[in-house]
């Protein structure tokens, strides 16, 4: 299984459902000692997009400094964050066009804006 994680608003690995969620499905996928199924690869991605930018430079700060915290724990286990600069319903399809994933993952977000942009790239994708 190749699993495409887009970080959104959770960026703590230990208490992200959405990724944990995708994580045990790609377990189920390839149960241990199964040596027909290839081993799950993991893309973690953060998609910086311009509302971000809205917010004030203290909130930006932070978002950054956070981001950097998730890249220092993913490269801990031997990976690492992939962050784009644009509108996630562009840089996303475009993503899954180049790595091939078999799932995309991410958390629900209920506000508008989130919820719109979502619908988006469902279609795109």
């Amino acid at each position: 299984m190749r699993l495409l994680y887009w970080f959104r608003k959770a960026l703590r690995l230990h208490d992200n459902p959405a990724l944990l969620a995708g994580l045990d499905a790609a377990a189920v996928a390839n149960p241990s000692g199964s040596s027909n199924t290839p081993p799950t690869v993991l893309y973690p991605v953060f998609v910086l997009d311009q509302a971000y930018y809205k917010h004030g430079a203290n909130r930006l700060r932070f978002l950054l400094q956070s981001l950097h915290d998730l890249d220092a724990s993913l490269r801990a286990r031997n990976s690492r964050l992939l962050v784009l600069h644009g509108d996630p319903a562009d840089e996303l399809p475009r993503l899954l066009r180049h790595l091939h994933p078999t799932r995309l993952a991410y958390e629900t977000d209920v506000e508008p804006y989130f919820r719109l942009r979502d619908a988006r790239i469902g279609e795109a994708c």
